[in-house]
């Protein structure tokens, strides 16, 4: 069994991931933010505000960028340094279940999501990376 090494208070957690580079852990909360800690000191970075309740989070291989759903239907991809709303994605319908999107491919180059018995795809740029 593990033993746990820290509590952080203050917040309920909806969603929660750790970048993959070990660096970071993201916490979307129940009250319209992410907060993003430093995993290594345990100290928040930064708290952002969102403009509707993040239902999910989910981190880039390169640990550069983050997909939040938020429960008005919207996908945001963000970029983790900057906060910058890169693109918003359209097209799914957040009712009683949580939907949760992930990138796709082996080069990350379409985000995919599902709703309603569907799949969504979406293509994303290259020129993000």
């Amino acid at each position: 069994m593990g033993c746990r090494r820290r509590v952080l208070r203050g917040f309920r957690v909806q969603d929660c991931a750790i970048t993959p580079d070990g660096r970071r852990l993201l916490a979307a909360d129940v009250e319209e933010k992410i907060h993003v800690y430093n995993f290594l000191t345990h100290e928040e970075e930064y708290c952002l505000a969102l403009k509707s309740k993040p239902t999910s989070v989910a981190v880039s291989k390169d640990s550069r960028h983050m997909l939040v759903n938020l429960s008005e239907g919207q996908i945001q991809l963000i970029d983790i340094d900057t906060t910058d709303v890169i693109r918003r994605f359209q097209g799914q319908k957040q009712g009683s279940f949580v939907i949760r999107s992930t990138f796709g491919g082996a080069a990350e180059n379409f985000v995919v999501s599902g709703s309603e018995g569907k799949l969504h795809f979406f293509a994303l740029s290259h020129t993000f990376y």
